[in-house]
């Protein structure tokens, strides 16, 4: 059996749905993050994808943001 966070990394984009399901993310949290300036995500056909590629670079530079001082 294929653990959860190694299928999750071989997928490239997931809906924005599905992202909320996998990484535990309150959905209007994830349309918050999808409407501000540097969180990669994009809409096709009325449905939002998030680009996980993206999305890790994106964690890590808002996770060295709020810990720049402690």
């Amino acid at each position: 059996m294929v653990d959860l966070e190694a299928q999750i990394k071989n997928k490239k984009q997931l809906r924005l749905t599905n992202f909320c399901k996998e990484f535990d993310v309150p959905r209007t949290t994830a349309l918050k993050w999808v409407h501000s300036n540097d969180f990669q995500a994009y809409n096709l056909c009325g449905h939002w994808y998030v680009d996980l590629e993206q999305y890790y670079k994106w964690r890590n530079k808002q996770h060295l943001k709020s810990y720049k001082y402690a």
